[in-house]
């Protein structure tokens, strides 16, 4: 695929080598021939971009998140399409994604988190105020610059492939780790899908690990729609209260429990009063860590296990059952009820009959004597 690329975009840019991928992409490291500037290049894997319809849509949305601008957005620099490849050209980040940063650390101080945190919601509630729902909020989407600065990436790009993929391949669009409860369901993700997600990300920095891990993705999904997530108070003592309010909150079931709009969640987020022990910023420990530095380990306690699937599931049928029949026992009961009432107002009415006018009888003919 390497080859491919290089000789498809070679008279515009200078591709080095695979620097990511995922199920919507591959993304190399180039160098744009003309400015000599260092681009990361988004390729849309040829087997998703089948049809012209799917190529413009991805153009559109494409054009859509280059028209963002903001500090923690990735800046697009270019949408195009050569041969039977679609791509799109933005900033390269020198630096790591959260997702390397977790796996290397495990779980984060609550000041990089907060940090962290406050950085994605207000990329994701700007986005959001111009129209563009994310869909695929992961660590792995979440990278450092050299200065420590928090950029969200691939925006638009979700919404651009699902149809295509659902269609062409069968595949889920997303992470399914990372995806709200209304994605699992085939559902249009509205921002509140991304709140979700952001909330997953928030445990899995708390805690080192994400909330419902399961060995296929059925039972990861059932988990989605009917688990709870664990208290991460038994896998952290030092949160503040309202930084575990705020994670719960984002992970509602019922898309209409979490936040009305992103803006409401960033505020949230920066209203959370950050611990005083802390010799370092989020920021300067961010910085530390995308210069390859690390910060001081932190101690988690042990989660409570996740409960059988096939047991929730199991409860979850037993009470829409019982639900259904507390509501036909109800309705019988109306009936009845009204049935009584007729029969009493019948009862009623045959004791008291109406009263009726009394009718004078009119006055006997006179008989004309001849």
């Amino acid at each position: 695929m390497l080859e491919i690329v290089r000789a498809a975009l070679t008279a515009e840019y200078d591709v080095e080598r695979e620097i990511g991928r995922g199920g919507m992409g591959i993304v190399y490291k180039a160098t744009e021939r003309e400015l000599r500037r260092a681009v990361a290049l988004k390729v849309l894997p040829p087997q998703l971009a089948l049809g012209q319809q799917v190529v413009d849509r991805f153009k559109r949305e494409a054009q859509m998140a280059a028209a963002l601008d903001h500090p923690n957005i990735i800046p697009i620099y270019r949408v195009g399409q050569t041969g039977n490849l679609s791509y799109l050209a933005m900033k390269y980040v020198e630096g790591p994604s959260l997702d390397d940063v977790i796996a290397t650390q495990g779980a984060l101080p609550v000041t990089i988190v907060v940090t962290v945190l406050r950085a994605a919601a207000s990329a994701l509630a700007f986005a959001h105020e111009h129209g563009i729902v994310h869909r695929d909020i992961k660590p792995a989407n979440i990278l450092l610059d050299g200065d420590g600065r928090v950029i969200v990436t691939d925006f638009g790009v979700a919404r651009a492939v699902e149809n295509a993929s659902m269609t062409t391949t069968g595949s889920v669009i997303g992470t399914p780790y990372f995806m709200s409860p209304e994605q699992c369901a085939g559902k249009v993700a509205g921002p509140q899908s991304d709140q979700y997600s952001l909330g997953v990300v928030a445990f899995q920095m708390l805690t080192g690990t994400v909330p419902f891990q399961a060995e296929t993705l059925a039972a990861i999904i059932q988990h989605h729609f009917f688990t709870p997530a664990p208290d991460i108070r038994a896998a952290r003592a030092d949160l503040p209260s309202e930084l575990v309010g705020i994670v719960n909150r984002m992970l509602s079931k019922d898309p209409d429990q979490r936040y009305g709009t992103t803006r409401e969640l960033l505020s949230g987020i920066k209203a959370i009063r950050l611990p005083l022990s802390e010799p370092m910023t989020g920021e300067s420990m961010l910085r530390n860590l995308a210069q390859g530095g690390t910060v001081a380990p932190v101690t988690t306690g042990e989660l409570p296990p996740l409960a059988d699937t096939m047991n929730i599931i199991a409860a979850h049928d037993a009470l829409r059952r019982s639900s259904a029949r507390s509501v036909r026992l109800r309705r019988q009961a109306v009936l009845l009820a009204a049935l009584a009432a007729l029969v009493g107002i019948a009862l009623w009415m045959s004791g008291h009959p109406p009263a009726t006018s009394r009718v004078q009888p009119a006055p006997a003919a006179a008989s004309s004597r001849p």
